[in-house]
């Protein structure tokens, strides 16, 4: 499938990948400690009919240095991306760190519909 990949850059650093022709599923897509925006994850996500949005939410300009007591409006705010361009369906993958932060986020919206959190801990801190 052709998908379609654009920058984004406020507020924070990532990658919006779409399906060509679109669909109503969308997934946000969390790094773990790593800090990297999930590029690959979000292509091969798009490339089965899915809208992704991979983002940095640690370590970027304007952002906290490091993991700890991150604001969980910094994910909310991808998922308002994700509902504005039409998604019905929304989603958060996380790994490891970023598994905290899809749960996390999943509990406080309603919007989520499903949470894909891959190797996440026991407790959230």
């Amino acid at each position: 499938m052709e998908v379609h990949e654009r920058e984004v850059s406020s507020p924070w650093e990532g990658l919006l990948v779409t399906p060509v022709g679109g669909g109503d599923a969308a997934v946000v897509v969390l790094a773990g400690s790593s800090g990297r925006v999930e590029r690959e994850r979000a292509r091969i996500l798009a490339r089965h009919g899915v809208t992704a949005l991979a983002i940095r939410w640690f370590g970027g300009p304007g952002q906290p240095a490091g993991i700890c007591e991150i604001p969980l409006e910094t994910f909310t705010a991808a998922v308002d991306v994700l509902g504005s361009a039409g998604a019905r369906r929304i989603g958060v993958l996380g790994v490891s760190k970023g598994a905290e932060a899809a749960l996390l986020t999943a509990v406080h919206d309603p919007r989520v519909d499903v949470v894909v959190p891959v190797s996440p801990t026991s407790r959230v801190w």
